[in-house]
């Protein structure tokens, strides 16, 4: 959603295969908890009440469900083979250095900059850098909350030294 209307057909999440290509181009995404939950994460790759998200450009279609990876047979059996994969013996030696990205030491200063873990100030939460307060220039400031308000922050940062691996 965009200003409480749903952005251009050809920006919508449209493929699981073309999201993930644009993960890799540094289009960087935070997987959400749906990705993993059988219930919600049907319904975030499903238009089940087929709402009307308009026309692609070109010869492209109109754009309904998500396409989904050829070996998932429904969005439910996708749904699954994420979840058992969040819960692999890999995932669970590896997880400390994600925690390590989004909420610990690697999240910001030059720590970050070595794990090219760096965004746009903006996105930052409770940096000196930015008060609203101080951007005397109106629509100077409007334009900082909508960037902030549609592009969203970074997580508060919880740690500031590397978070333990899982003992085995």
């Amino acid at each position: 959603m965009n200003d409480g209307r749903f952005d251009l057909p050809d920006r919508l999440f449209l493929s699981v295969e073309k999201c993930w290509q644009l993960s890799q181009q540094n289009d960087n995404k935070e997987i959400t908890p749906e990705w993993f939950d059988v219930q919600q994460g049907t319904q975030m790759l499903e238009n089940l009440q087929r709402l009307d998200l308009g026309q692609r450009q070109g010869s492209n279609g109109t754009v309904d469900h998500v396409a989904l990876p050829p070996w998932a047979r429904t969005p439910r059996d996708f749904i699954t083979v994420n979840r058992m994969a969040l819960e692999s013996d890999h995932v669970s030696a590896n997880l400390h250095h994600w925690i390590d990205l989004v909420f610990g030491a690697k999240q910001r200063g030059k720590a970050a900059e070595e794990a090219m873990n760096v965004f746009f100030y903006l996105t930052y939460d409770g940096t000196d850098s930015l008060d609203l307060a101080k951007i005397k220039d109106e629509s100077l400031r409007l334009a900082t909350i909508n960037q902030i308000q549609h592009f969203g922050q970074t997580p508060c940062q919880l740690l500031t030294s590397p978070h333990l691996a899982k003992e085995t």
